[in-house]
């Protein structure tokens, strides 16, 4: 029972870190080097042409991502798999272009009074949502082998190196601000050349067109699938990206730059569970496919419970040291206006964390449907939400939205998998391990700390929070792999 969770933890390790290298990167780039170099109306629409491709891409692919990973295991060794995915990918978008420029006279009158600008790159962003598509789709059939790693070290960290190269081209006037926009087309292009020609390298991809096993029971099966798959893709993409996209639409692209930041900044928990949950998948898939609940269960209870370890200290850490990290963003009185949007866009994420994998569950199993149902429906809640109190409460009236939303979904998948199989993520150690983190992070906010020493405060802080939870940890020992860490780590030190 222990080997496939060995091999999650294994893979999730590297991943993790280059997913914070990746982060520190991330870091430099959004709390100091974009804000010293771009305006707040040049970063948010730098920023929401970003978003806004990432939005369109499961439109764009129609599912065909969730596809791979539902039909790989049974289909795998059949040579014309992969370029008959390719093939779909292209013919989709196609389709995708049209109903688009179908759409296209609404889609710009939504910017029309706050953020003209955005209708100038229509075309730049319909590129990148190409090329974000077929980074899907080999992040798909890396993740089906198991492999992680690449599409960590792509995505998390060359696209944030191609960032800092092209912001340094624009600020020694190498390249204007229009051919900024366009280097996301040399980013992304890279990132999928990267990923299919390691694939191709690695011998996992075969170019045939013997496609004997597009059968009609496979062509209904697979394309029923993923075009009911696609609703609920699409509806995760609109819980964590419409807000940027009706930030900039409400209040404008400079909004859009400081709820950027604070999201970024909010981001961190979630690294650790992108890793996880890219390697867990793929298991929880084969574990449905031998018909074993029961490891089912195993990894639901144990990637809830590893999330839940790493988030609460990224949690806390957040929160005790806000006001050192915004000050060193550079027109931080301007960016500041954005921190009660940090904690309530972290609350969410750390709710999502200690939920697990419920959504991979639902999607992996008999009873697919009703993730896509239920995505599809908090994506228009979402919506309404963002409608109703964007406008009342500005940037926090957006993070509210999405925390509420986050809540809501994961509480009602939770209770479905319950009702199901009976099986839910929590632990006895769930409980005690939340409170304890809130009196490490209550006895730090009463210890006095000079206000004025900022660099003394986040390192200080940070090395006395990760002391005190790591003993805690140590003493609650919430889990076998947990406790196996600490017992190599003592054994590295010398002791037995």
């Amino acid at each position: 029972m222990h080997k496939p969770m060995g091999l999650v933890i294994r893979q999730s390790i590297v991943s993790t870190t280059l997913s914070y290298l990746g982060v520190a990167i991330g870091y430099l780039n959004m709390l100091w080097w974009f804000p010293a170099v771009l305006s707040e109306a040049e970063l948010g629409l730098w920023r929401f042409i970003q978003d806004t491709a990432l939005l369109l891409v499961p439109f764009a692919q129609i599912g065909l991502a969730q596809g791979i990973l539902r039909f790989f295991p049974a289909h795998h060794k059949e040579k014309g798999f992969f370029s008959f995915i390719l093939a779909t990918t292209l013919i989709f978008f196609g389709i995708f272009l049209g109903v688009f420029m179908l759409i296209k006279p609404w889609f710009m009158g939504l910017f029309a009074d706050n953020a003209q600008e955005v209708n100038q790159y229509l075309s730049l962003l319909l590129i990148c949502a190409l090329l974000l598509t077929l980074v899907s789709i080999m992040e798909a059939f890396c993740r089906s082998h198991l492999q992680v790693i690449i599409p960590t070290l792509v995505k998390e960290v060359f696209f944030r190196i191609f960032s800092s190269i092209s912001i340094a081209l624009y600020f020694f006037q190498v390249i204007p601000f229009q051919g900024l926009l366009y280097f996301l087309v040399i980013t992304y292009a890279t990132g999928f050349l990267f990923m299919f020609f390691y694939l191709v390298m690695k011998k996992n991809t075969h170019f045939s067109f013997h496609w004997d096993f597009v059968d009609t029971p496979f062509v209904r099966r697979f394309f029923s699938y993923i075009l009911l798959t696609m609703l609920g893709s699409s509806g995760i993409l609109i819980l964590s990206r419409i807000d940027s996209f009706m930030v900039t639409s409400y209040l404008g692209l400079a909004e859009n730059a400081i709820y950027t930041i604070a999201f970024f900044i909010a981001t961190v928990l979630e690294m650790p569970k992108r890793g996880i949950t890219q390697i867990t998948t793929p298991l929880i898939s084969q574990s449905f496919l031998k018909n074993d609940l029961k490891e089912v269960e195993s990894l639901y209870k144990k990637v809830s419970i590893h999330q839940a370890v790493i988030g609460l200290l990224l949690f806390i850490g957040i929160i005790s040291n806000l006001d050192s990290l915004y000050h060193f963003v550079p027109n931080g009185e301007v960016y500041q206006t954005g921190k009660r949007v940090v904690i309530i866009i972290a609350l969410g994420k750390l709710a999502d964390m200690i939920a697990g994998v419920n959504g991979e569950i639902i999607v992996m199993s008999k009873y697919y449907m009703f993730n896509i149902v239920l995505v599809a429906a908090l994506a228009i809640f979402t919506i309404g939400l963002n409608i109703y109190l964007i406008p009342l409460y500005g940037l926090e009236g957006a993070a509210l939205s999405f925390c509420l939303a986050i809540i809501a979904f994961n509480t009602l998948k939770i209770g479905f998998i319950y009702l199901k199989y009976q099986i839910h993520p929590f632990s006895s150690k769930t409980f005690p391990l939340v409170l304890g983190a809130i009196a490490i992070y209550a006895l730090v906010y009463l210890l006095p700390f000079p206000s004025e020493w900022h660099l003394a405060n986040l390192i200080i802080k940070s090395a006395l929070i990760t002391l005190l939870y790591t003993l805690f940890i140590y003493r609650l020992n919430p889990s076998y792999e947990i406790r196996q860490l600490f017992l190599k780590a003592f054994q590295r030190l010398g002791f037995k």
